[in-house]
């Protein structure tokens, strides 16, 4: 027997999967999520009669992992994502690097709590712009720096950054608090810490372009097996988060937006640091910028 017959039971619905046997923990939860809609790291799993929660790392096959053909599966969701099952203490933490195409950091955190695709995130602009324009009192012109439907058109366009505003919202619509990494600073800024989330992810920030953190067990080791929400109070990873940062530092991987220079894609202007090219957006609705060195 070379395949595995499970059925899938979640609240609202049930469904019939067929699998390989060297198919892994992660792609059976994957499986899982395409057909529940139920986020990887949202999954508690239970078997057995009553059914019971069971675990495995994510990079064990199902031959290996206990679960029997003909069995079902039952799905919990749960209101905090699970670290993966492996041991992140044995682990590396490792940059990931995402394509800088303007949607850096929609696709870090996609990477992180989604699928290890690193060019997923754009959805979530959509998010971010649905949850702007459902709060006009809080997301006003004073804390935009334009008004609320401007910004609403303006981050849902491929062309935009992400910044603080987008990680807050991301922090609360996932449940999870969020470590952006600063290069330049070799400081942790952490979204969501007052609404006492459990989890943590890590971004890294060089000024203008943002990576995601991951551990992994070696450089050989699939990205699809990287470990990348950990407990909010590992202090071992956020340690190693600051210790990344502070190498990129000495080697000056970072950009100093005050005082950087750009050019403007359509007109061609020079502009200085990060508030010159909002100030130039702002005036001009001319969204893409390149860097250049004078």
């Amino acid at each position: 027997m070379s395949e595995i017959r499970l059925r899938i039971r979640w609240q609202g619905g049930n469904a019939m999967l067929l699998l390989p046997l060297t198919t892994t923990m992660s792609a059976l939860r994957q499986e899982i999520s395409t057909k529940t809609s139920i986020k990887p790291a949202y999954q508690e799993l239970r078997k057995g009669y009553p059914p019971t929660v069971f675990t495995c790392p994510n990079s064990s096959l199902l031959i290996d992992s206990g679960i029997i053909s003909g069995e079902t599966i039952t799905i919990e969701k749960l209101s905090n994502p699970i670290l993966s099952q492996q041991d992140s203490s044995s682990l590396k933490l490792v940059r990931r690097i995402i394509a800088a195409d303007n949607s850096c950091l929609f696709n870090s955190i996609a990477y992180a709590l989604e699928t290890r695709n690193k060019k997923s995130g754009t959805f979530l602009r959509n998010v971010i712009s649905a949850y702007i324009e459902s709060d006009p009192d809080t997301y006003n012109k004073t804390l935009l720096g334009k008004s609320n439907q401007e910004y609403v058109s303006w981050i849902e366009q491929e062309s935009s950054w992400g910044g603080g505003i987008e990680l807050s919202i991301l922090s609360k619509y996932y449940q999870i608090m969020i470590g952006a990494v600063s290069i330049q600073t070799a400081h942790v800024d952490i979204f969501g810490q007052e609404d006492g989330y459990m989890k943590i992810i890590y971004v890294i920030y060089d000024g203008i372009h943002y990576d995601v953190l991951a551990k992994t067990s070696g450089d050989d080791a699939p990205e699809s097996e990287d470990v990348t929400i950990f407990d909010a109070g590992d202090i071992e990873t956020y340690q190693q988060a600051l210790s990344i940062a502070n190498e990129l530092k000495i080697a000056h991987q970072y950009t100093d937006v005050g005082n950087f220079t750009l050019r403007c894609g359509i007109c061609y202007i020079g502009l200085v640091g990060e508030r010159g090219a909002i100030q130039h957006a702002q005036d001009t609705g001319h969204q893409n910028f390149v860097e250049y060195k004078r």
